[in-house]
């Protein structure tokens, strides 16, 4: 997986924090009330280190996320 921002590689820690968003929000798919605040609860961290974290290694916000996640799935089940 690669830094979308300089290329740069990912370590394993941080590959890890990306798994668990990933895997937090596709399990809670079928929630339309799941989101930042239930992110950071199921993460246990709190909102403004979510936001550090994700806007370094992916540049996008948290919501942002999570919306890329979800369409993501849309157009798997659309295909």
């Amino acid at each position: 997986m690669k830094k979308a921002n300089n290329k740069k590689t990912l370590n394993k820690r941080e590959i890890k924090f990306l798994q668990g968003i990933f895997e937090a929000v596709e399990s809670n798919l079928e929630n339309s009330l799941f989101g930042v605040e239930e992110l950071c609860q199921t993460m246990a961290i709190s909102r403004s280190h979510l936001h550090r974290q994700l806007n370094k290694l992916t540049g996008l916000s948290a919501s942002s996320m999570i919306r890329q996640i979800r369409l993501a799935h849309a157009k798997k089940l659309l295909i």
